[in-house]
């Protein structure tokens, strides 16, 4: 399978957007592959989907269905890109994002050589504690 994304570092975490259509079903696997150390090399994967909501620009479908904020922010940055935005000029984006209940709100900002992002993260589904063992050693650590 020829597949065709893009490869970015959003605060050094490095995320792949793939472009090319993917059945829902083997995302998971294609994007473990695509993002091992003996591939392309990556933290997390998205696909680029064509929405469902009309005022969304895009969705994110991440590779697992959670939300990411930085790969949000990459999703956001790509679009600003494609629309040649010129130095200093913002541009605000409305995304469906997997892991979030509505449209996500994304502002890009164009710089010299990158672009600046905010996003508007949505609330966690829930915030709780589990414990958890490592080295025999018995941890409560905070789960989002």
């Amino acid at each position: 399978m020829e597949l065709k994304f893009i490869k970015t570092s959003p605060t050094e975490n490095m995320t792949l957007l793939i472009e090319t259509p993917v059945p829902r079903e083997q995302q998971l696997s294609v994007a473990q592959r695509l993002i091992s150390y003996g591939s392309v090399y990556g933290e997390q994967a998205g696909y680029i989907e064509a929405p469902q909501s009309p005022p969304a620009a895009k969705r994110l479908q991440m590779m697992a269905g959670e939300f990411c904020g930085n790969a949000t922010l990459s999703l956001a940055a790509w679009l600003a890109k494609e629309a040649e935005l010129s130095v200093g000029e913002t541009r605000a984006y409305l995304l469906e994002v997997s892991g979030a209940a509505g449209l996500v709100r994304c502002e890009i900002t164009k710089g010299e050589t990158d672009f600046f992002g905010k996003v508007a993260m949505p609330l966690p589904k829930s915030v709780g504690e589990r414990s958890f063992a490592l080295d025999g050693e018995q941890m409560e650590l905070a789960t989002v």
